[in-house]
């Protein structure tokens, strides 16, 4: 269960009827965005018991118009997420006990300084509002996420 502490507005979570952005938070209950039958999009409350976090995949990562394949990394799965200027996350292999997430700083092509932000090992699941957090948390943007 998710905790109304660990969410933000605009986290994507899953509920018994589907994927949803939340629009409100209190200490029960979220506000989720849903379309309806009729195609419009209304706005519905969900208990916190109800909602569930999404695990990150490699699929939902490509979701994200942000990330970009690491073409120079020697990982196979390996993802980066621009943030300002030379800064950046690498997200390799998500969703296997070889999960990281690292925040880089690269300078003259080399990458300088690493902070490791997500060890599976350590960490075990990795959810896309976790990642949502932590890119508005560097940028003060929003995670553009296509789910």
């Amino acid at each position: 269960m998710i905790q109304a502490n660990e969410l933000m507005l605009g986290n994507f979570v899953d509920t018994p009827d589907g994927t949803v952005k939340i629009t409100a938070i209190s200490y029960e209950k979220v506000a989720v965005i849903r379309k309806t039958e009729k195609g419009n999009f209304a706005v519905y409350s969900e208990s916190l018991d109800d909602i569930q976090p999404i695990p990150l995949t490699e699929e939902i990562l490509l979701k994200c118009p942000q990330a970009k394949r690491n073409e120079k990394s020697i990982i196979t799965k390996n993802y980066i997420l621009p943030l300002r200027r030379n800064t950046y996350l690498s997200i390799s292999d998500i969703g296997t006990p070889s999960g990281f997430i690292w925040l880089c700083n690269e300078e003259d092509g080399r990458t300088t300084d690493l902070i490791c932000l997500y060890n599976y090992d350590y960490d075990g699941d990795f959810y896309i509002h976790k990642l949502q957090d932590i890119y508005y948390a560097l940028t003060s943007e929003e995670l553009e996420v296509n789910l």
